[in-house]
């Protein structure tokens, strides 16, 4: 359409976007795109690359990670105890259990076990608010870049964003100081050196640290209330699962992380939920910084890449 483009192919409110541009590759190929007002979506369904970052050289081997095994378990059984003393508050739990796993690993900061705690709680504001922004189409800004009216609500949350990056930071800065400290991953770098305040060093370790929670709680918590979902929806694969369990390792103790190597099926049921609703199934929108080709398609600068996990 004239000026405002293919604005009518955007997916419709209430349309799970990932399905809406499933579509495409049938009737365009693997990679296809719009143009709205001028800013070119693409849409990318095949050949999906994921780019590494810093903190790789911290958990990258499994023998690193195995570090953090029986963190993982004590929260689980406290995730497990107060389901059973709070049922109703399912997702909550959730998100306590994920909060409290990834804010050890990246602060080595351990969280209040059976009440509210004030940095899981501003912790999961902030990422409630990165979802809404990350959502392309959501913002007019996103497509008319004259309009200014998200401009107070992006001031707040990004007071919220900063706020999570700068307090679990300056905490782990004065502990490693002291010489009194946890072993986490941001302790681990400041083990050859605290860097100098504002110096590139010390914005990389803030806001690699930061991503692990922005990155890992939300979609932890997501992953694991679809586990819920679907033993309900299957109660089949539920009584098969408690099966495997009862035999393997008798009615007298809960699974441990070592144990997955003799429980093939609930290792299948973890696989398949991560497969059947991916966390995010339009991954996060990225920006191509200059013109581009992708085989023999060509990719102008300015374009949003939107890659369909799903």
């Amino acid at each position: 359409m004239p000026i405002v483009g293919n604005i009518m192919d955007l997916p419709p409110k209430g349309v799970q976007d990932w399905v809406h541009w499933l579509k495409h590759k049938t009737l365009y190929g693997p990679i296809s795109s719009i143009t709205v007002l001028g800013q070119t979506f693409v849409i990318a369904q095949d050949g999906v690359c994921v780019r590494n970052g810093r903190m790789g050289r911290s958990f990258g081997p499994e023998s690193t990670v195995a570090q953090f095994d029986s963190l993982q378990e004590v929260e689980a059984h406290r995730f497990l105890l107060r389901v059973l003393q709070d049922p109703l508050r399912l997702a909550q739990h959730i998100q306590t259990e994920a909060g409290a796993i990834i804010l050890q690993i990246a602060y080595g900061y351990k969280i209040e076990p059976f009440k509210r705690d004030p940095l899981v709680h501003s912790a999961n504001e902030a990422l409630e608010h990165g979802v809404q922004a990350a959502t392309p189409g959501t913002w007019l800004v996103d497509i008319i870049p004259i309009c200014a009216g998200f401009k107070r609500t992006a001031e707040g949350w990004k007071k919220d964003l900063l706020s999570l990056s700068e307090r679990p930071y300056a905490f782990v800065r004065a502990q490693v100081e002291s010489g009194q400290y946890r072993p986490s991953y941001l302790a681990d770098i400041f083990r050859t050196g605290v860097p100098a305040r504002g110096s590139e060093e010390d914005e990389v370790a803030k806001w690699t640290a930061a991503s692990l929670y922005t990155g890992g709680a939300d979609t932890t918590v997501s992953s694991i209330e679809c586990f819920f979902l679907a033993m309900a929806l299957f109660p089949g694969v539920q009584q098969k699962a408690q099966e495997e369990i009862d035999r393997v390792l008798g009615p007298s103790r809960l699974p441990k992380i070592a144990d997955r190597a003799i429980l093939p099926y609930i290792g299948a049921i973890v696989k398949e939920v991560l497969r059947w609703h991916p966390v995010a199934p339009m991954a996060i929108p990225h920006m191509s910084t200059a013109d581009d080709f992708w085989g023999q398609y060509f990719i102008p600068k300015g374009s949003l890449i939107m890659p369909n996990i799903w």
